[in-house]
């Protein structure tokens, strides 16, 4: 296993090219664990350490969350699309990136795969830990579930 630190500004020129370099390298390797951490105490950046495996050398199966292209039915994109809405509205509370909530391929996974617990999510989603779902866990299952307004 290998590890690679990312800074990513939060606010600034920086901060797509930032996102776009870290999304770049997450969609060529075999994500194992994701950690972040404010880099300063203006909060204006995060450092972020992933632990991965090259994905050409790894010889395990994928796992069913591992799908490379997610195709959705209407009725899942209509699901996506709340995902996603929530997560935008959620990032924008917190002053963050999206992203660190959830990946668009995350939130397709938890559509696709019928997510339904917190059990999972961990167990289900990759890039899911406990701290991410006792954090967002019973809100995405609260979008998933259609109940939307009660979040709010």
């Amino acid at each position: 296993m290998k590890c690679k630190v990312f800074t990513v500004h939060l606010q600034g020129q920086r901060t797509a090219s930032d996102e776009a370099s870290l999304n770049e390298f997450l969609q060529s390797v075999s994500v194992k664990r994701i950690f972040t951490s404010i880099v300063n105490d203006d909060g204006n950046s995060w450092s972020v350490l992933i632990f991965y495996e090259d994905g050409s050398q790894s010889s395990e199966q994928p796992h069913d969350s591992e799908i490379p292209s997610i195709t959705l039915t209407p009725h899942e994109e209509l699901d996506y699309e709340d995902l996603k809405r929530w997560r935008n509205d959620r990032a924008s509370q917190d002053g963050i990136a999206p992203y660190m909530i959830a990946s668009n391929n995350q939130l397709r996974q938890m559509v696709k795969l019928s997510v339904k617990t917190r059990d999972d999510l961990f167990l289900r989603i990759k890039g899911f830990g406990e701290k991410r779902i006792q954090k967002y866990g019973d809100e995405i299952l609260q979008v998933l579930m259609g109940m939307v307004d009660e979040i709010k």
